[in-house]
Order: C-alpha cells, then sequence, then structure tokens
C-alpha cells in the first residue's frame, strides 16, 4: 500500500479540477489525503476593505511543519497556480530534505504553461489533463512497474528529462465519468495559527465559500483573449477551444450530493465562460431537472457578449437563475482589440440591454458587468471613451472592477514583457485611485448626469501619466458600493455571499427562514 497525498495551493478551497483527479485516485489507492493549504481568503469582506494584497504569506516556520507533516507520505502531488509556486516549490525543497525518497509530482495551469521550470523542482509533472495520467501512473506506481512510459507526464530521471507525448483532451463521454470531485468534507485545511492542518469544517467552508457552491461545468473556451490563460492552452493543443461538457443529468447529480453534505448551500454558481452556448434541449433538459432536484437559486457567472442568447436566459430566469454576469472590460474599441475580445461596442451595448430587460421581467438580481481598469496602455481618450460608455448603460446593473494583471503564459504578458511594459503584481482587486477610477467607481453606484460627468474628464488622464491620486475618495465610494449591492441582495433575501462564522449566525437567528 503507497501512502498518497495530494496538496492544493492557492486562494480558494474549489480546486475544481484538482478535486475530481483525486476523487480518481482515491479509486486506485487505499490510502489517500487531500490537504489544502491558503493563506489568503479573496471573498473575506475584511481583505477587500482592508485592500489585503494577495500576497501568501507562508512562513518559513510553516513551511518546515508543512514539510515535516507530508514526509510520511510515498507520494505527494501538487497542484498550484503560478502565483503560489514559489510557495510548492519551497515546501517541496524542505519535504525532500526529510524525506528524499518521497516521490513528488505537480499538476495544475503552471505545469502546463511552465514545464521547463515545474520539472526542474519536481520528479513528475502532469503537463495536460491529469485524470487519464493519473491512473495510470498510480496502477504502476504501486504494482512496481515501469510508470516512466506514462503518457501526458514528465518524469525527471537521474539528469534525464523524460517527456512522454500529450494524450488527447477529454471527450464529452470521458467528463460523465470524471465529473464526481472530491468532496469537500475530505479535505484538511492547513490552520497557520495552530501549526496544524484539520479537518475542514462547517466554519471553514462558509469562511471560504459563504453559502454559495461553486460550479464549473464545461470545459474549453473558443475565445483567446490576450490577458486568459486559455491564450497560452490553445498554443498547447488547439482542442482546448472547443466547450466540453458532461450530461445534464450527471451535473445535477453531482450538485444534489454536495448540497446534501452541506444542507447551509443556499445558491450554486456557474463559473463557466460559455454556458449559455450549450444546445438549447441540453440546457431545457438540466433547468428542468435542476428544478425537480436541487431547486435552489443559481446564478450565470460567464457570459460573452458574443454569444448572448435572450431565449437561452429567458429559460435559466424562468428556473430559478437569480444574477447574470457579462465580461465587458472596456468601453475602448482599441483597448478590446488589445484584449482581442472580437467584440464590438454595439454588440455590448445590444447584450446589456437584453439583461436589463430580463432582470425587470423577472425581477433578478442586476447584471453584473466585469470591467479592467489600470491598464498602462490607456491613454486619455481610451479612458474617456469607457467612462461614456460605462455611464450610458441601461440600469441597474453592479459591476466586478478589476485592476490588470498579467497572467503568465498569457499573450498580453508576453506582449508587456517584450515591450518592457510594466504592470502592478498586488492582488487585480486593489485599484489605484486615480481620477478615472473614482469615476468608474461613482458609474458603477448610479449614473452621472452627461455635464458633471464631461466637466469631471476635462481632468482624466492616461495611466501611464503623472496625476493627483485620491484614496479616500475611492475608499468611500468603494464603501458605498458594497452598501448598494448588499441592499440588493437584502431585498431579494439573497444572503449566499455572506462569509464568516458570526456573519451567519446573525443572519440565521435574524433570517432563519432565508438562512439554511
Amino acid at each position: 500500500m503507497i501512502k498518497t497525498a495530494f496538496v492544493i495551493v492557492g486562494n480558494e478551497i474549489n480546486a475544481t479540477g484538482a478535486r475530481r483527479v483525486a476523487a480518481v485516485a482515491k479509486k486506485v489507492v487505499e490510502s489517500l489525503d487531500i490537504f489544502i493549504i491558503t493563506d489568503y481568503n479573496l471573498r473575506s469582506v475584511s481583505s477587500v476593505l482592508q485592500k489585503k494584497e494577495n500576497k501568501y504569506d507562508i512562513s518559513s516556520n510553516d513551511i518546515d511543519i508543512i514539510a515535516k507533516h507530508l514526509a510520511s507520505y510515498d507520494l505527494v502531488c501538487f497542484s498550484s497556480m503560478t502565483m503560489t509556486i514559489n510557495i510548492v516549490y519551497d515546501i517541496v525543497e524542505k519535504l525532500k530534505e526529510y524525506n528524499s525518497d518521497v516521490f513528488t509530482l505537480l499538476g495544475g495551469v503552471h505545469a502546463i504553461l511552465y514545464p521547463n521550470d515545474a520539472i526542474e523542482h519536481f520528479d513528475a509533472i502532469c503537463v495536460g489533463e491529469g485524470e487519464k495520467p493519473i491512473k495510470e501512473f498510480l496502477e504502476a506506481f504501486q504494482e512496481k512497474r515501469d510508470f516512466y512510459v506514462t503518457q501526458g507526464l514528465w518524469f525527471k530521471l537521474n539528469t534525464q528529462i523524460v517527456k512522454n507525448q500529450h494524450i488527447l483532451l477529454h471527450t464529452n463521454e470521458e467528463l460523465n465519468e470524471y465529473h464526481f470531485g472530491i468532496d469537500f468534507t475530505e479535505f484538511k485545511l492547513y490552520d497557520s495559527k495552530k501549526k496544524q492542518f484539520n479537518k475542514l469544517s462547517k466554519w471553514d467552508y462558509i469562511k471560504f465559500n459563504g453559502l454559495v457552491y461553486n460550479h464549473i461545468w464545461t470545459l474549453g473556451c473558443p475565445y483567446r483573449c490576450s490577458y486568459c490563460s486559455n491564450s497560452g492552452f490553445s498554443k498547447i493543443n488547439k482542442d482546448y477551444l472547443k466547450i466540453r461538457y458532461s450530461k445534464p443529468g450527471v451535473v445535477v447529480n453531482e450538485i444534489e450530493r454536495v448540497v446534501k453534505n452541506h444542507p447551509y448551500i443556499s445558491r450554486i454558481d456557474f463559473h463557466d465562460d460559455n454556458i449559455i452556448t450549450l444546445p438549447y434541449d441540453t440546457l431545457e433538459e438540466f433547468c428542468k431537472l435542476y428544478k425537480k432536484q436541487i431547486n435552489l437559486p443559481f446564478t450565470i457567472l460567464g457570459i460573452n457578449p458574443n454569444t448572448i442568447d435572450r431565449e437561452k436566459l429567458e429559460l435559466f430566469a424562468s428556473h430559478g437563475m437569480t444574477k447574470a454576469r457579462m465580461g465587458i472590460q472596456s468601453g475602448s474599441e482599441k483597448i478590446l482589440d488589445l484584449y482581442k475580445r472580437n467584440t464590438s461596442l454595439e454588440k455590448i451595448k445590444s447584450g446589456v440591454d437584453i439583461l436589463a430587460d430580463i432582470q425587470k421581467r423577472h425581477h433578478t438580481l442586476p447584471p453584473l458587468y466585469d470591467i479592467i481598469c489600470d491598464n498602462p496602455l490607456e491613454t486619455k481618450d481610451d479612458i474617456i471613451s469607457s467612462l461614456r460608455f460605462f455611464n450610458n448603460l441601461a440600469r441597474p446593473f453592479t459591476s466586478n472592477i478589476f485592476s490588470l494583471r498579467t497572467l503568465p503564459g498569457t499573450e498580453l504578458a508576453t506582449h508587456f514583457e517584450e515591450n518592457n511594459i510594466k504592470c502592478a503584481d498586488s492582488s487585480y482587486v486593489i485599484k489605484r485611485p486615480t481620477l478615472s477610477n473614482v469615476l468608474l467607481m461613482r458609474i458603477s453606484i448610479r449614473k452621472m448626469s452627461n455635464r458633471k460627468l464631461e466637466k469631471h474628464l476635462l481632468e482624466v488622464k492616461g495611466n501611464e501619466e503623472q496625476q493627483k491620486e485620491y484614496p479616500k475618495s475611492l475608499g468611500f465610494l468603494n464603501l458605498l458600493f458594497l452598501l448598494k449591492r448588499s441592499i440588493y441582495h437584502f431585498k431579494k433575501r439573497d444572503f449566499a455571499v455572506v462569509t464568516g462564522k458570526y456573519s451567519y449566525m446573525i443572519l440565521k437567528f435574524f433570517f432563519g427562514k432565508h438562512v439554511k
């Protein structure tokens, strides 16, 4: 029997892909433990209000404790994105000091996009989707057969790097088999205060996810937005551009299982980029099953202006959808071209009008729009175009205003590197307190009169220009913005986004019939 550990390092506990791979591994090995390491809660209200930067403050002492704990395992499999990879490297280095015989493997986005870097630190890496390779590898590993021939994995064998062939991406039929992931009840979360791993509790779940279950139904995306990792994936395998998905019944059954294990969940959030592109018949089957078996409010959080479909949105809204989110990103045609969004402002406006109409007729929460600010290439004219465009969108709406950050391996990151363009590396929720961002936040709260807006636009500067900053104004508007969003949710009795034990207990006391 081989003693195996899966270690997930990141800023959330959802780990959809790693949970699926772990579920496959559990069918092969008898002893499997799953550990979560995170020191930053992206959804914490305090993190937002305190503007806590997305820096992973895992101390050297924590790394030593974690490594010592993992040293008793025969095989340790890590999953990490690039932003946390250095912590993983430190853990592996210390782990090898305690037990040089432990076999280490890395999967996840960093291993796929930066395999040559990753293999320097691990005995093996997974360079694609991991469900098939992990099964084949584990069977050979525990039977002491030659596992160095496992397709889809690279191995470091003495001074030689064995680069096995990439495997085909999963088909829809295979996704039916792999869709179920390890449940959160099997996670062990590292407590940096107590310096130990503890079984993930109900309060841990609520701390990181609120009363929401975050789900992804589909894989793949036909677009190559320059800031998105898919622009890097598609260079490796063009099949990443194809949308793949499992049967509606499989999806609903998995959600039903999660809700049964976590009865406090009161909303399901679908983070798919292209769920709305699935055939109408498939979505109709899903909606009927979902209404019958789950019957909880749900949100659709990945709509592209190019694929928005009124008929499908009507279907969603009539079966429990309470909110839809669409990516706008910019109101400047030039910046949209830089992002390779392949959409026009007219198309975006048409999509906004559809979402506004759906909201009014079905009384859902206001639509949510993603907007990117702080792009160093935005000129004064670009910013003015965006502010005018956003100010005149159909109301009501709310927005996610994210400060631009480049993800390693993406087309935009490569462009910035080649042209020596600097981009901030703090959390993308931390915006520069420029006048343009103050106006953007103000517009997100309430429409400004065109006359008043035009007066302020005279003072706006390009992002690379030296300019006065307004941290107090931006902070105050941020509070008003959060308050307004809270009021929308309060009116709908939607408390799913509230995180933390005490917030939950207060809501449970005052609004018991609306809080599970």
